[in-house]
C-alpha cells in the first residue's frame, strides 16, 4: 500500500510541470481567441492591437508585486486571526491591506486612461457596452428590452394560472 502511495506521489510530481505547461498553453489560446474577437468587435487596427498587447504586458508586470503583496497580507491576517493577535496588530494589517488595495486601484486607473488613449471614442463605447453586457450575463440578468416583455408575459401567465 505504501508503495502505491509513493508511486502516486512521484507520478504526480513528475506530471505537475507538464500539466502547468498545458494550462499555460490553453490559457494563451483562449486569450488569443478573445483578442481576435475583440479586434473584430471593436474594429481595432494592427497598431492598436500591438499597443494594447504591450500595455497589457506592462500592466501585468506592474500588478504582479501588488498581487503578491495582497496574498502575503491575507496570509498574515489569517495567521493573526488564528493566533488571536491583538486588535492593534490586526488593525495595522488591515491598514496595510487597504493601502495595497488603493495602490491597485490607482494603477488600474492609470492603465484605464492608457487604454482610452489608444482607443477611439467609438471603440471605447463598444468596449463599455461589451463589458456591461458581460457583467449582466455573469449576474444572470437579461440584457435586452425583449426580455422584459417576456418576463411580463410570464408573470401574467403565472397570475392567470393562479386564478
Amino acid at each position: 500500500m505504501k508503495k502505491r502511495i509513493v508511486l502516486a506521489a512521484i507520478l504526480a510530481l513528475a506530471l505537475a510541470p507538464a500539466m502547468s505547461t498545458l494550462r499555460a498553453e490553453e490559457q494563451e489560446q483562449q486569450e488569443h481567441g478573445m483578442k481576435d474577437k475583440m479586434k473584430e468587435k471593436l474594429g481595432l487596427t494592427d497598431d492598436q492591437v500591438k499597443k494594447l498587447d504591450d500595455l497589457r504586458a506592462s500592466e501585468k508586470a506592474e500588478m504582479k508585486p501588488l498581487r503578491e503583496k495582497a496574498h502575503a497580507i491575507i496570509e498574515k491576517l489569517e495567521g493573526q486571526v488564528k493566533s488571536k493577535a491583538s486588535d492593534s496588530d490586526i488593525k495595522a494589517t488591515l491598514d496595510e491591506a487597504e493601502a495595497n488595495h488603493a495602490a491597485v486601484e490607482q494603477l488600474e486607473d492609470k492603465f484605464k486612461q492608457s487604454h482610452q488613449a489608444i482607443l477611439t471614442p467609438t471603440q471605447q463605447a463598444k468596449m463599455l457596452l461589451h463589458r456591461m453586457k458581460h457583467e449582466r450575463m455573469e449576474k444572470g440578468e437579461k440584457g435586452d428590452k425583449g426580455d422584459k416583455k417576456d418576463k411580463d408575459k410570464d408573470e401574467k401567465e403565472d397570475g392567470d394560472k393562479d386564478k
